[in-house]
């Protein structure tokens, strides 16, 4: 319940310009390779990226491309938006493995409240020797009571030496797609530092169930929209074919118009 995508040429390319592009204005440089920032990452400097909302629209057009060309959206409808570039570093946070969903810990992620119908997408951007890596196992999700669990991954009824491992290439030429029920957990070793990109499809009509879900602090599921119409370039654009979307869908008075905005409001700071 696994797979790796090859990137295209064009799409490896468009995913590293992106990359590029925000480090360069997060630094207010204009490097032309990735490399002049990486030993300020090695020292634990953050990037938030999902500030830049018009480059997160790109990255989600370049990577829904990519899935489109190798048929992995069939059936599905929705997808996590802004998606998570993350930088991880040999030593964690401080006081993060005293979280009980730490992704250090081996873990599911519907056990911390994700849909079940969730499907994982990864990749790594950057890569080097010592970083931190994902260790992956097979899909757990024929096991009733790994299904049922809800709660923190420290306590999860696991039994590792039970799963299967699966080899997941430290490179960055690929797309890895796999079931929510997989376990996985991020390994640190080194002192190395890795740049990776993530996010989760959804099989399911994403304004199927609005609840108090919907708009919770933590892991809100209003965060799933319908997935990008082709060509939309800026953050405005996306929000506008999501709202016309609904509207010609649902109606311009309907529950799931009204809880798009309310989500948009709160989470992204618009009036």
């Amino acid at each position: 319940m696994h797979s790796f995508h090859q990137f295209s040429e064009t799409g490896k390319q468009g995913i590293s310009e992106i990359v590029l592009h925000v480090l360069n204005a997060e630094f207010n440089t204009n490097h032309a390779t990735t490399e002049p920032f990486l030993d300020e990452l090695r020292r634990g400097k953050r990037v938030p990226f999902k500030q830049y909302r018009d480059s997160m629209v790109q990255l989600e057009q370049v990577l829904a491309k990519e899935l489109q060309k190798n048929g992995k959206l069939e059936g599905v409808y929705g997808i996590e938006f802004p998606v998570n570039v993350r930088i991880a570093h040999a030593v964690p946070p401080k006081d993060y493995l005293k979280l009980v969903d730490a992704t250090d810990y081996l873990h599911c992620d519907p056990w911390a409240g994700e849909p079940t119908d969730s499907i994982n997408v990864f990749s790594y951007l950057h890569t080097e020797e010592g970083c931190p890596q994902l260790q992956l196992f097979e899909s757990i999700r024929a096991n009733p009571a790994a299904v049922a669990y809800n709660g923190g991954y420290r306590d999860a009824p696991i039994e590792k030496e039970k799963l299967e491992e699966i080899d997941v290439p430290l490179r960055t030429d690929f797309l890895l797609v796999f079931d929510s029920f997989s376990p996985h957990r991020t390994f640190r070793k080194g002192n190395g530092v890795r740049m990776s990109v993530d996010f989760r499809l959804k099989a399911g009509d994403p304004y199927a169930d609005i609840s108090e879900s919907w708009m919770r602090d933590r892991i809100p599921l209003g965060k799933y929209w319908y997935l990008p119409a082709q060509g939309a370039s800026t953050f405005d654009e996306r929000v506008s074919t999501e709202l016309n979307t609904l509207a010609e869908t649902f109606g311009t008075e309907s529950r799931e118009l009204k809880a798009r905005k309310d989500y948009i409001e709160k989470f992204f700071e618009l009036a």
